[in-house]
Order: structure tokens, then C-alpha cells, then sequence
């Protein structure tokens, strides 16, 4: 006996109607439709295994899988409602403006620019000890332990760096 899925669509649909009812009010016509068509889609793929079954194996079967789609569903549901809620007008009028305009943030990225390429012009030692320790926030034991030099050549390649960069970057200091 072949398993026929287009026998079972309307049971399909009256098994996630009732599910609906007793557990998702929620769901709209339009979900609801949804969860019929993914439980036909998965008798679907799983009909050869589905193909010898009794009828009555079947619709246990097929309600089993229709109680994990809608339960799939509710979860989903309760997963985006947390995440997103109604923002009325005056909430949106009460959050403070940042204040940053175009020209400031154009201002801030060629700063970040010019940061990066004093950084480049470094010498590789210098380089690499205010690398390991602004931008990957390393501890100067840890760079120490890492180049193998002790801490207090860290401290002062950190100066040195500091001090060049302070020098190269003097026109976006006094801005």
C-alpha cells in the first residue's frame, strides 16, 4: 500500500487547527496554513518510510509531527516577541540625539585613518607592542612572555611608540 499524502491533507489540517486552538491562539489563518503545508512537506520526505504503515500508525504519525511543528512555531513566536516589542512615538521623541553629524563622523574616520597609518610607519618592534597592547589589549607580562624581553623593555618600546606616534599624529592632537 503506497502512502498517499493528498489522503491525509485535510486530516493534516483539522490535526494543526486543533492543535492551534488548544495551544496557539495566536497563530493567524495564514500560520496556520504554514503548519499544514511543513507537515505535509515532512510526510513528504519521510513517505517511503511511511509506505507499509497501518492508516491508524499514520495519523499518529502525522498528529506526532504536527504537535512539533506548532510547538516549533510557539517557540518561535515567543523567541521574537521577546526580542521585539511595540515602540510608541514618544518613546522614539524621548532617547537622546548622539550629536554626531556627517562632518563629525566623517572627522572621526580620518582620525582613525591617520591613527593607523602613524601606527604603519612605526618600526616593527615599536609596531608590535602597541598592536598586542591597544588593539588586541594584551598585558604588558603577556607581550613581554610573548616576544620573549622582559616587561620593562615592553614599558619602553610602549614610550617610545607612544611619543612618535604623539609626534606624528601632532595635527589631529591640537584639533
Amino acid at each position: 500500500m503506497a502512502f498517499d499524502v493528498g489522503a491525509y491533507y485535510v486530516e493534516i489540517g483539522q490535526f494543526v487547527n486543533r492543535l492551534c486552538d488548544k495551544t496557539f491562539r495566536a497563530a493567524s489563518p495564514e500560520d496556520r496554513l504554514d503548519m499544514r503545508n511543513e507537515v505535509t512537506g515532512i510526510a513528504v520526505a519521510n513517505r517511503r518510510r511511511l509506505d507499509a504503515s497501518d492508516p491508524d500508525d499514520i495519523r499518529a504519525w502525522l498528529w506526532r509531527t504536527a504537535e512539533n511543528v506548532v510547538r516549533n512555531r510557539i517557540r518561535a513566536h515567543v523567541r521574537h516577541s521577546q526580542r521585539t516589542r511595540h515602540v510608541d512615538q514618544n518613546e522614539i521623541e524621548a532617547i537622546p540625539s548622539t550629536g554626531r553629524t556627517a562632518d563629525k563622523a566623517m572627522l572621526d574616520r580620518e582620525r582613525i585613518n591617520a591613527v593607523r597609518d602613524a601606527i604603519h610607519q612605526l618600526p616593527p618592534d615599536l609596531r608590535t607592542a602597541i598592536e598586542l597592547f591597544y588593539l588586541e589589549g594584551c598585558s604588558v607580562l603577556h607581550i613581554a612572555e610573548h616576544a620573549k624581553i622582559s616587561d620593562g623593555t615592553v614599558k619602553s618600546r610602549l614610550f617610545h611608540a607612544r611619543q612618535r606616534l604623539r609626534g606624528l599624529l601632532e595635527t589631529f592632537i591640537s584639533d
